[in-house]
């Protein structure tokens, strides 16, 4: 679990926020509870996102039977 956690924030350093590899294990290594909370907000949302999507699609499927 923690591993994956660490992956993630990783992964978020250097792709979503532009951080080099060096960049990144400072980061992590300054401030690693603010990289873990960041994580965890935009995994939140993503989920979010997805539940909104699928809602919609739900939407759209009954006004199609409907008409």
């Amino acid at each position: 679990q923690q591993d994956v956690l660490l992956v993630r924030q990783i992964r978020k350093l250097l792709y979503e926020d532009g951080f080099t590899i060096e960049g990144a294990r400072t980061q992590l290594s300054a401030a690693p509870e603010t990289v873990s909370q960041s994580v965890k907000i935009d995994a939140m949302v993503k989920k979010v996102i997805s539940d909104l999507e699928s809602v919609l699609q739900n939407l759209q499927a009954e006004l199609s039977t409907n008409h």
